[in-house]
């Protein structure tokens, strides 16, 4: 615990991490104002939600405060965060219980393989919040707010773009895990030979 602390305690308040962090309750105002509608504070509370996906990543480069931590703490917050938002959503009528369970259930899906691809091979690295990852996100959100509209010709627009966000972001999660492990399994076998050659 003493070393979590000494490692990981203080970024939490760097910036970056701070607007990550921040992505939770903007996406519990977000689902505050569905119920009753109020365009205003939805549409607030989304915008403020995305410039927070923007800024964490902005401070962080400029700062050089891109940390282990923000790498975990970064997607993890869009995941909860975009959780929170579909099942306020369900709840208020806005959309199916189906699409939420596509929506939050890739999500599921993504972090269940990782956290066991983790547990069974320590070293692979933590995924970090890359380009598919954010317009997939995006894609999302946009899919979402259409959905919104109860305009037929949008809703399909919206179904069309949470489909696509959902297929690129499991090849991209897909296409990181395979990467990795052979990459693991390159070192595995470079360690072998070195020790064959030192036992030599």
């Amino acid at each position: 615990m003493n070393q979590f602390n000494k490692i990981y305690w203080h970024q939490f308040f760097y910036p970056s991490n701070i607007f990550s962090l921040l992505r939770v309750p903007l996406a519990v105002g977000f689902v505050y104002y569905l119920q009753p509608f109020n365009l205003n504070g939805v549409i607030i509370f989304a915008l403020l939600a995305l410039f927070t996906d923007w800024a964490d990543g902005f401070f962080a480069r400029q700062l050089n405060q891109v940390t282990k931590l923000g790498i975990i703490l970064d997607p993890l917050a869009d995941k909860i965060a975009l959780a929170i938002a579909v099942i306020g959503l369900v709840f208020a009528g806005y959309i199916e219980l189906w699409l939420a369970a596509v929506i939050v259930g890739r999500d599921a899906i993504i972090l269940s393989a990782v956290v066991a691809l983790k547990l069974k091979y320590p070293r692979l690295a933590w995924p970090s919040s890359n380009i598919t990852g954010k317009i997939s996100v995006n894609f999302i959100a946009g899919g979402v707010l259409l959905q919104l509209t109860r305009i037929e010709y949008l809703a399909v627009l919206g179904m069309i773009c949470i489909g696509v966000a959902v297929i690129m972001s499991l090849v991209s999660y897909c296409n990181f895990i395979s990467d990795e492990l052979l990459a693991l399994e390159y070192d595995k076998k470079l360690n072998k030979t070195l020790n064959e050659k030192s036992a030599d």
